[in-house]
């Protein structure tokens, strides 16, 4: 008796644990934004996007002639820099972000929301790739388009496209022109 006791108790209390540390975090909101992994597996629907991502940025990672998610010696050290954590490291967080986060109610409004984000993600690491293997690519100018990007998708989603777009006209929100291009609003 004194055992299923010492049980009971033990199961009444890690529950009260459990029950204080959700209220404690409740009012912590966390921005989905630095989270590396994904919260839930990828649907079928978009898995293969995230196949053509990883695909670019292997692209991306053979600048340097290895693959080893790291690239060295390309131009210097402020453009490695750029391409290892601007390209590379933020392409697949910002692949990550959109899979964690919810962008519509509308269950069918948000994947395709996702998969527009998306094709952009691996629109602009193709355009990239093919400027840099062709020796043309201005790194600054593609980190600018990577953070037009991040700013654009973050602004969906709090509901602030129209004043983004306002206040961040640049040749890097041009460049991803693509994801507002059929709204007359922005032409």
């Amino acid at each position: 008796m004194k055992q299923v006791f010492s049980i009971f108790i033990i199961i009444i209390l890690s529950i009260g644990a459990k029950d204080v540390v959700a209220q404690k975090n409740k009012g912590v909101k966390t921005d989905l934004r630095k989270i590396d992994t994904l919260l839930q597996p990828i649907p079928n629907s978009r898995s293969l996007f995230h196949i053509y991502i990883d695909d670019q940025i292997q692209k991306v990672d053979f600048l340097d002639g290895k693959y080893d998610n790291v690239v060295t010696n390309y131009r210097g050290a402020i453009n490695d820099n750029i391409i290892n954590n601007d390209i590379m490291r933020r392409a697949k967080a910002l692949a990550n972000y959109i899979e964690n986060e919810s962008f519509d109610q509308n269950n069918a409004s948000n994947n395709n929301t996702k998969i527009r984000f998306l094709r952009r993600i691996e629109f602009n690491l193709q355009t990239f790739n093919n400027d840099i293997y062709d020796g043309n690519a201005n790194i600054e100018y593609y980190k600018d388009m990577f953070d037009k990007l991040e700013g654009y998708i973050v602004a969906t989603k709090e509901d602030k496209v129209d004043q983004f777009i306002s206040n961040n006209m640049s040749m890097g929100l041009y460049l991803n022109k693509g994801l507002f291009e059929n709204n007359p609003k922005y032409m």
